[in-house]
């Protein structure tokens, strides 16, 4: 008789399970009257149903927008001036740049260049000034790269101040380097033509020294490009001050 009944309580149990299996594999209803509401639609109390969209692409603002594109604008043309020869010089004579002296043949017409092998002291200055605004103009890209695709990165405000502080970094290292090799420069070219044995010699290489002194192409893309990026500079701050009033 124990055995028997037993026997009927487990398979009891074991309907109970099959029972309770089958019904777990659909969603549970509550029923009230003639409907049917599923328990899945209603809120759980105190907690919120929705749930964050992890696939959600980066926004930008107007203003973010503007100050990328001015950044990429002057950050290309920083490059053109940054490899190119035309910074300053004198009319038809000789030119100077960050890496190159170039002098003209007058009789020939041909201007030859070569690299800087004892270079002036404010050449070196705007150099450095140079290769520090390139690091930062780099590093900006890399921030900017980041903080577009990576949307964890957009709720971090470190992040955008320190882009704004790299790309004015970069305006400002721009800026000092033209204004050292536009003062320097100039001075350079007096002493130049002050100096008898300098002028012989260069025009035993038929190199004329005679012309103005001018501001040439690539000074003035590089002005360009300082004032471009210090103005990306103004908006990423005003973009950095409306998505610190959004998150308030």
């Amino acid at each position: 008789m124990r055995q028997g009944r037993q026997s009927r309580d487990i398979s009891e149990l074991e309907e109970m399970a099959r029972n309770t299996y089958k019904k777990s594999k659909y969603s549970l209803t509550m029923d009230s009257g003639n409907n049917s509401i599923p328990l899945k639609s209603l809120p759980s109390r105190g907690v919120s149903t929705s749930e964050p969209d992890e696939c959600e692409h980066p926004v930008i603002s107007g203003t973010g927008a503007v100050a990328t594109c001015f950044f990429l604008i002057g950050f290309l043309m920083f490059l053109v001036a940054f490899a190119s020869n035309d910074w300053l010089g004198l009319e038809k004579g000789i030119t100077l740049s960050l890496w190159r002296k170039c002098t003209r043949d007058f009789a020939l017409n041909v201007w030859h260049c070569q690299p800087w092998q004892n270079a002036p002291d404010f050449i070196r200055a705007v150099q450095g000034f140079c290769i520090v605004g390139l690091i930062t103009y780099i590093l900006s890209v890399m921030i900017l790269i980041a903080y577009l695709t990576i949307q964890y990165l957009q709720r971090l405000r470190g992040v955008l101040i320190a882009l704004c502080l790299l790309l004015f970094t970069s305006g400002c290292m721009t800026l000092m380097a033209l204004v050292v090799m536009g003062i320097k420069g100039h001075d350079y070219f007096k002493l130049l033509r002050a100096d008898g044995g300098e002028l012989a010699h260069l025009s035993s290489k038929g190199v004329d020294t005679s012309g103005v002194f001018y501001v040439g192409w690539s000074f003035v893309v590089a002005v360009i490009s300082a004032f471009i990026t210090l103005a990306s500079f103004l908006f990423c701050m005003i973009e950095f001050v409306h998505i610190n009033e959004d998150v308030d």
